[in-house]
């Protein structure tokens, strides 16, 4: 049998079970695609403002780019895991106030945390700020007013993500390297109607390597959607030791 030329018969080709895998593998591919482009345009237009010159027609994903976007959906989906959320995971649901949530910070967060490549992460007392976020400047500014109860909900996700996760990416920096650590947490709950339901919390830390100097941890939060996780992870490059 020669090789359909048409992508149609091509793809008619395969049973209805492989067609799902490819539209979901695909499907997941192209959504880290258009993030790139919108990413790459971005930077593209900006740079040509910079050098005063006139913006003219699209900018244009090569090859390379979609090589990359289809090697990090990989590595994304064979590392996936959801992971539920009880016992520890879970203690600090509920009302958490500023006060419980620095404690907690103090006595089972701050410290040096290893990672499944064996690599230190430094947690030290700055990184309480991640708990707090004036949400008009953006700013980690430590202020009661900017505490966020949700991220102090997920304290315990912190050393549980950083020890565990398999789902790391490096992104270049000027000064550095920083590196997005990615785990799936499934909180079970009961809905309006009384049921048992679930819902899937991606998290995602940030640590960074600056030069000379260890992993630090920058900033954890949840990301409630997954295209908004796709749009986190897409600059990065999967972390292979």
């Amino acid at each position: 049998m020669s090789l359909p030329k048409s992508f149609n018969i091509l793809y008619n080709y395969f049973s209805e079970e492989t067609k799902k895998v490819l539209h979901d593998v695909f499907y997941v591919t192209m959504k880290a695609l258009y993030f790139k482009h919108k990413r790459k345009t971005e930077i593209y237009e900006e740079s040509r403002k910079r050098k005063h010159k006139k913006y003219k027609g699209i900018f244009r994903l090569k090859r390379q780019d979609v090589s990359n976007a289809m090697t990090l959906v990989d590595f994304h989906l064979s590392n996936y895991e959801e992971i539920e959320v009880k016992d520890e995971l879970a203690e600090n649901f509920g009302v958490v106030s500023e006060g419980e949530a620095l404690k907690y910070f103090d006595l089972y967060v701050e410290g040096i945390v290893k990672d499944i490549h064996n690599r230190e992460v430094m947690i030290d007392e700055e990184a309480i700020r991640f708990m707090y976020k004036d949400s008009k400047t953006q700013e980690h500014s430590i202020s009661s007013e900017n505490y966020e109860e949700i991220r102090a909900k997920r304290l315990p996700w912190i050393r549980e993500t950083l020890r565990h996760a398999k789902e790391i990416y490096e992104v270049t920096e000027k000064n550095g390297m920083k590196y997005l650590y990615v785990r799936e947490y499934k909180v079970i709950f009961k809905n309006q109607d009384g049921k048992i339901d679930s819902n899937i919390n991606y998290f995602l830390i940030v640590v960074r390597k600056e030069t000379g100097k260890p992993l630090r941890f920058i900033t954890a939060f949840p990301i409630d959607r997954y295209v908004n996780l796709l749009r986190q992870i897409e600059p990065g490059h999967p972390y292979v030791f």
